[in-house]
């Protein structure tokens, strides 16, 4: 088979393969319209493989045909059929090209499965783990962790000799960087402390196999100082909504972030900081500045970082550890507003403040934060938001009907009319428990009228509960749900 004669020839096992064959495009060579599992979908597959006592590779053997077979498509994968999947499988053998070109070029790939997958990533990722990697250079830089640094491409002197400072710094500590290769911060961070002899972990949104290459990496690959990495197939190109989709990633490889600079609220680097602010992955710090991006991250739980920090940089990974991190802003010149201020919000109409009065509200919020920076497409709002297609069309159809939500053309994307709204706590899921405790009663409710009441589709309402259930945040009674009562200690 294609699967042997290339694990063989080039040492990628089966599983890889199999989980390369499922998961991942490979352009031009692919049938039009056959779209590789996104996440959640892979997410649904992989747990039905394990329930069935199968793994992945199982499906390059000849029982191929008996496992699929039993595939029916789930609620959280409904357009997954097995007519897909076959599809996907058969594409053997311009795998098999595809990792020839691939191995020639220096890269290797690491999936989920493996013990070599970062831990940190998938520690803090969970659900929107990326089933694969592919890199080149040295993998240990993988789960070395150390400093994320990132900012903008147009900083000015004064932050690049700061990131070039805090590149030698870390270097002579022992810490690697961690960052994403663009020009600007991220370059100068990585390249000042390749060239104090440390190590660095560049986290690219495309063109690993050309910057593989490169003449400006290749020194630093073969010395074992640089690990090249991205969630994307070697040779897909650079987009902006790849960049923007990576920057988690950066934050999520390393124990600490360092904003450099930022402008404020519509950039790359504001929306991976005030992401990882909310999810709180790790500790984020921006550079005293008085730039308004700087000032603006530090309002919302960004902490200043302190001179003293670059004399011991591993104080970053625990705030508690650190000196004063809090300094009041520079007072040269007052912060600049926000580029563009929200309207005042109409009933229950824009995502703002306050705890949102429906999931359509608490949908907007999320998509709001999502983006910030870039229009998405609807599937990847639906994978995003980790909620169905269908409830995802019909919330975007609802939004772009009363002006919430704009619909661009050329590809077809979306994104919330209005700026400025406050970053959304936890998951869509928890707005829908949220709302949830204040319908059901101590003998609950079923869930069609759960579904009703909360205006979601009835497969959208039974996947929540089920997670509900699952995480023990929902009690099942019967065909009801409600939620658990708190259990009150009694004295005997």
């Amino acid at each position: 088979m294609v699967a042997s004669a290339v694990e063989a020839e080039h040492g990628f096992p089966p599983r890889a393969q199999a989980i390369l064959l499922l998961t991942v495009g490979f352009g031009r060579s692919d049938p039009p319209k056959l779209k590789p599992l996104a996440i959640g979908e892979w997410n649904t597959v992989s747990r039905w493989l394990g329930e069935e006592g199968v793994t992945p590779e199982s499906l390059l053997g000849e029982e191929a045909d008996a496992i699929l077979g039993r595939w029916t498509p789930r609620p959280r994968a409904r357009g997954v059929t097995r007519e897909r999947l076959i599809a996907l499988l058969g594409r053997g053998m311009a795998l098999a090209i595809l990792l020839e070109r691939w191995s020639r070029g220096g890269l290797w790939l690491v999936t989920r499965s493996e013990a070599d997958y970062p831990k940190r990533l998938r520690e803090r990722l969970q659900h929107r783990t990326p089933p694969v990697l592919f890199g080149c250079g040295d993998p240990t830089l993988l789960n070395a962790g150390g400093i994320a640094v990132v900012g903008s491409r147009a900083a000015d002197e004064g932050a690049l000799r700061f990131t070039a400072e805090l590149g030698r710094r870390a270097a002579g500590q022992g810490l690697p960087i961690v960052s994403g290769d663009a020009r600007g911060v991220d370059r100068t961070a990585m390249e000042a402390a390749l060239g104090a002899g440390g190590r660095a972990l560049g986290v690219l949104p495309g063109n690993l196999l050309r910057s593989a290459s490169s003449r400006r990496h290749r020194g630093w690959l073969v010395a074992e100082q640089l690990a090249l990495v991205s969630t994307f197939p070697p040779e897909t190109r650079w987009r902006g909504w790849q960049a923007m989709d990576r920057n988690k990633h950066i934050y999520c490889l390393a124990d600490a972030g360092v904003v450099v600079t930022s402008a404020r609220g519509r950039s790359g680097t504001w929306a991976g900081a005030t992401e990882t602010l909310k999810n709180r992955w790790v500790p984020v710090w921006v550079r005293r500045s008085d730039n308004p991006g700087n000032v603006g991250l530090a309002e919302i739980g960004a902490r200043w970082m302190p001179d003293e920090a670059l004399d011991r940089l591993t104080a970053l990974f625990d705030p508690e550890d650190s000196p004063e991190s809090k300094p009041s802003p520079p007072p040269d010149k007052p912060p600049e507003p926000l580029p563009d201020r929200p309207p005042k919000p109409e009933e229950g109409a824009q995502p703002g403040s306050g705890e949102p009065a429906t999931l359509f509200d608490a949908f907007l919020r999320h998509l709001a934060h999502r983006t910030v920076c870039a229009a998405l497409p609807l599937d990847r709002i639906a994978e995003e938001l980790d909620i169905q297609k269908a409830q995802t069309k019909d919330w975007i159809r609802q939004g772009v009907e009363k002006g919430q939500i704009e619909r661009l053309v050329r590809p077809v994307r979306y994104r919330v009319s209005a700026r400025g709204a406050k970053a959304p706590e936890g998951a869509l899921h928890d707005d829908f428990l949220a709302l949830m405790a204040g319908l059901a009663d101590a003998e609950g409710l079923p869930a069609k009228d759960i579904a009703s009441r909360l205006g979601l589709r009835p497969g959208q309402a039974q996947v929540w509960l089920r997670q509900g259930v699952t995480a023990g945040r929902l009690r099942k009674l019967g065909s009801r749900y409600t939620i658990p009562q708190p259990r009150t200690n009694r004295l005997l």
